[in-house]
């Protein structure tokens, strides 16, 4: 239907990440979890905080597959952080489950993939490092592409 006005949740992403949702994704961030939200969102802000400050340039998404959290816990978080695919399940069907409809159905459009752990932050010594900008070029020399 017709757009009325902002979205105060969009408008409240758009002020995490300078592009959301990107719309041409060079490497997608993917997250699958079974409870554990809260180290999920540290892990997430960690992250965009990251990219944000010291990757600009790199064009990133975020998507997450979530085992049977909890509904209500769940959605506050997917309100609150700026993600472009988020799918809930009410069950747990295995990380294998999640990490096939991560890399053929949610992370689709980005040439890279990297999966996450909910408990993974970086260490503030190595904040400033351009890790996943590394990490793509040496892939990329590697492929001849």
């Amino acid at each position: 239907g017709p757009f009325f006005g902002a979205d105060p949740i969009l408008e409240a992403h758009r002020s995490r990440r300078k592009r959301f949702p990107e719309r041409d994704p060079q490497v997608c961030f993917a997250f699958v979890s079974c409870g554990r939200l809260p180290l999920l969102q540290l892990t997430s802000r960690a992250l965009i905080s990251h990219m944000e400050t010291a990757e600009p340039t790199v064009r990133y998404e975020l998507a997450w597959v979530d085992q049977g959290s909890g509904t209500a816990d769940a959605r506050q978080l997917a309100d609150d952080i700026p993600m472009e695919h988020v799918l809930h399940w009410k069950l747990n069907y295995g990380l294998t489950y999640g990490l096939n409809t991560l890399l053929f159905a949610l992370c689709r459009r980005s040439r890279y993939v990297a999966t996450m752990e909910e408990d993974w932050l970086w260490m503030e010594a190595k904040m400033g490092v351009p890790a996943v900008r590394m990490a793509m070029d040496v892939l990329a020399a590697d492929s001849g592409a």
